[in-house]
């Protein structure tokens, strides 16, 4: 998976607003929503939301 190699992420964007903090990237017509915690060299990468484009970012 891309989120491996964080922080060489091709096409990951950082969220704004109430979503500060999260990024996204896309893959086809589906976005994955994902934050990014810990040190260096342990880093957690946790997904928080999956879907399709349309709606993605409604709630």
């Amino acid at each position: 998976m891309r989120l491996q190699q964080w922080p060489a992420v091709s096409g990951a964007k950082a969220l704004r607003g109430n979503l500060a903090g999260c990024f996204r990237i896309r893959t086809g017509d589906y976005r994955v929503q994902f934050r990014v915690t810990g040190p260096v060299g342990a880093l957690v990468v946790t997904v928080e939301k999956i879907g399709h484009r349309d709606g993605f970012y409604d709630e």
